[in-house]
Order: structure tokens, then C-alpha cells, then sequence
């Protein structure tokens, strides 16, 4: 694509990959973006993710529903949004009764248990902005405040009541933080 540097963003999971092409392409990095993720996979989250592969071996899809969905949502918008956990519900039971779904999970699961790059996050160069969500379980705001305390140039903060689906939960202040932080031109102003 030829493109000497991009503005990079995950979230989760997708966050790790997002926190390990900043380290190891920290010129190839303009700005980074961290939505609800850790410096490691700590033995909570492991152990979470011991349940949904059990889970999973079951084949029986509203059992993983009940074991990896509930828990991802904070207690506010799920029980606000009811209506609309249910209608996911049955969108998703499908998706969840599939093998080839539940193998694919299993293995993104696998791949996050040795995810460790706390040693690596002073590599990291670029404008970093890191956001919590208040009740996310997966990946408690600590989490996110070590990232902060560890990476040079970052900026945190949190959004309240919400859970680790932050995108689904406040959709409007998850796409005003992304494309106003990608967005920007000038950083610095001058009186």
C-alpha cells in the first residue's frame, strides 16, 4: 500500500495486535488507539478464557452465548437494554452453534494466553490515547492505567458505565474519540 506510517486502533483482542505492531513498528506508527485492553493476559482473563473454549467443545451455542456474552456488557446497559440482548441472543446463538466458529475462537483464545508486552512498552513512540471502560470486567480500568503509567507520550481516560463493548454500549462517544484523535492535525497551540 506504500504508506510510510498509519494511525492504528484495536480493541481487545484486537488491541494486543494493535499494542505489538506499535512495538515493533514504532516508526511505522503516527498515533495509536487502545480501547479496553491490558499489557498481558492476566490469570483472570486466562481463566475466562479456559471457559469459553470449554465451553465451546460443547457445541451447544446458547450455552456459549450465556458464557461469553453477559459478561462483556456492563449491568447498566444490559439490564437497560433487555429488548435488545435478546434479539442479539438469536442472532448470535446461530453464529455460536457453528464448529468452524468455535474452533476459530478457541484458537484466537489460545493465541492471547502467552500475550505479555510489558517489557516492550517504553519501545512504544508515538501519541497514545487509552480509554477504560468502568465496568469492564474482562479488562478492569487498572489495566488500563499501567498502559498509561507505562507508555511515554499516552493520554487515558474512562467511560462511565460501561462495559467492555464500550463500541456497542455508547456507540456516538466511541466514533467521537476514534475519529477525533485520528482526526486532528494540530497538537500543540500556540497563545
Amino acid at each position: 500500500m506504500n504508506l510510510e506510517s498509519i494511525h492504528v486502533c484495536g480493541i481487545s483482542y484486537g488491541a494486543e495486535v494493535a499494542l505489538k505492531f506499535a512495538i515493533k513498528y514504532p516508526n511505522s506508527t503516527k498515533r495509536l488507539m487502545l480501547f479496553n485492553c491490558g499489557a498481558y493476559t492476566s490469570p483472570w482473563l486466562s481463566e475466562i478464557g479456559k471457559s469459553w473454549i470449554f465451553t465451546g467443545k460443547t457445541r451447544n451455542g446458547e450455552h456459549y452465548y450465556k458464557t461469553a456474552i453477559p459478561v462483556i456488557y456492563s449491568p447498566h446497559f444490559y439490564e437497560e437494554r433487555l429488548d435488545w440482548m435478546k434479539k442479539r441472543e438469536q442472532i448470535l446463538i446461530p453464529v455460536f452453534s457453528n464448529p468452524d466458529f468455535l474452533d476459530q475462537m478457541e484458537r484466537l483464545t489460545l493465541s492471547a494466553e502467552s500475550f505479555d508486552v510489558r517489557a516492550d512498552l517504553k519501545k512504544i513512540k508515538c501519541p497514545t490515547f487509552i480509554i477504560s471502560a468502568e465496568e469492564d470486567y474482562l479488562t478492569p480500568v487498572f489495566e488500563q492505567e499501567y498502559l498509561a503509567q507505562n507508555i511515554e507520550d499516552s493520554h487515558w481516560i474512562k467511560i462511565p458505565q460501561t462495559g467492555h463493548a464500550s463500541m456497542y454500549e455508547k456507540p456516538l462517544i466511541f466514533t467521537t474519540l476514534l475519529t477525533g484523535f485520528f482526526g486532528v492535525k494540530d497538537t500543540s497551540y500556540l497563545i
